[in-house]
């Protein structure tokens, strides 16, 4: 299995490429220093957040709860698949989708999108 690349390591060299700052560099390793932004576009006068959700983001509880939802798609005679299968949400039925959403969206905004935005950030000085 190939080794997966972290998309901060993608992200970085991209937005140096474009004229941004990667702030762990302007600041340094400095572990008294909070959490803080991942860019600065000191052009533009915009600081920017790299947010992305990883594998275990939902955790189990999420994919028991989904689980049931296909299979009772299953049940109902809306779905079948044979074998493994990736779905995407967006080529099903919105019957689906609005099903599907509400199992997504209340574990993504308690969890994952709340986590986000409480984290705090330093603001770059010169800024």
């Amino acid at each position: 299995m190939k080794p997966t690349q972290s998309l901060q390591s993608i992200v970085d060299p991209f937005v140096t490429r474009y004229g941004g700052e990667v702030v762990k560099e302007l600041l340094g390793n400095n572990p008294k220093l909070p959490e803080n932004a991942d860019y600065l576009f000191r052009r533009y006068h915009v600081i920017a957040e790299l947010k992305a959700l990883e594998n275990d983001s939902f955790g189990n509880p999420f994919r028991d709860k989904m689980g049931r939802l296909m299979a009772s798609w299953v049940k109902r005679g809306l779905l079948l698949v044979f074998g493994t299968r990736r779905i995407e949400l967006s080529q099903l039925h919105r019957v689906y989708q609005e099903e599907a959403l509400s199992v997504i969206g209340k574990p993504l905004l308690d969890n994952v999108l709340a986590k986000a935005n409480r984290d705090k950030f330093v603001k770059p000085r010169n800024f």
